[in-house]
């Protein structure tokens, strides 16, 4: 990193360390954490990911998208994993049907959507709800994030100062959210865009959204953009984010 991004850096690692200590002992309440997907080569991240999670009070739900997908297979795999849920609705139930589905399942008042193919740290969660204790917020998620692009082995940083403010949107991988707002509003019946959908809805509703900090989270990029619904090529990504540095290991970097 230079200079700058460097003191940067450390001036916001900073906020989110003070945020989580402040908070550290309030009341925890429960979230629901919810991953469809229809990848089995993402199993083992979805685990990781899952029993990499800090947070104190979480319910799991894994939604298979997928006919070819084999539900006793994910049981065994998962079974490890105390309160966990897994559910088969086939290859013809879209995401947002997909989160719907999660989200009337669950049985906490916060849920979260996790990627399949991202990387979530310890602390994901709970600087995630710690938000809620100090913003007006209904959505929190994030608009700064790292990207990790697979080929160039390059750590990126998107949209670097929109962290720790009121936003519009944020990163559909990113949603933690008060489970109210679904009484007013759903997911559209949709693969591709599901996410920007409802925050139109939400923003058009009054819904409150708040981006946090750029920490504990980071968007994979594969080398196969086909991986991916967003199909924007690596090449412009890399080009619209700051370049952070080239390394085969990033956590050090991204969690705290």
């Amino acid at each position: 990193m230079n200079l700058h991004l460097d003191e940067l850096y450390y001036q916001k690692k900073l906020q989110t360390l003070t945020i989580r200590k402040t908070f550290s002992s309030h009341f925890k309440p429960g979230i629901t954490i919810i991953t469809p997907t229809n990848k089995p080569d993402f199993m083992n991240n979805i685990r990781k990911n899952f029993t990499r999670c800090s947070y104190p009070k979480v319910e799991f739900i894994i939604i298979l998208n997928s006919d070819l997908l084999n539900i006793e297979m994910y049981k065994r795999y998962f079974s490890s994993i105390p309160n966990i849920k897994i559910y088969k609705l086939g290859k013809n139930t879209s995401l947002g049907e997909s989160l719907n589905f999660g989200i009337e399942h669950s049985n906490y008042n916060y849920v979260a959507k996790l990627d399949d193919d991202d990387y979530y740290g310890k602390n994901y969660i709970e600087d995630a709800m710690n938000i809620f204790n100090y913003t007006n917020a209904d959505i929190v998620g994030k608009s700064s994030h790292f990207i990790y692009f697979e080929k160039n082995k390059f750590l990126n940083l998107w949209h670097s100062d929109h962290d720790n403010q009121y936003a519009k949107a944020v990163a559909g991988a990113t949603f933690v959210m008060k489970k109210y707002i679904f009484k007013k509003v759903k997911f559209h019946n949709l693969n591709n865009g599901e996410d920007l959908d409802l925050l139109r809805k939400c923003n058009s509703l009054g819904f409150r959204i708040y981006s946090g900090d750029i920490f504990n989270y980071v968007y994979n990029r594969h080398i196969d953009i086909q991986n991916h619904s967003w199909k924007i090529n690596n090449s412009d990504l890399i080009s619209k984010s700051k370049y952070i540095t080239t390394t085969g290991s990033y956590h050090s970097l991204v969690c705290i």
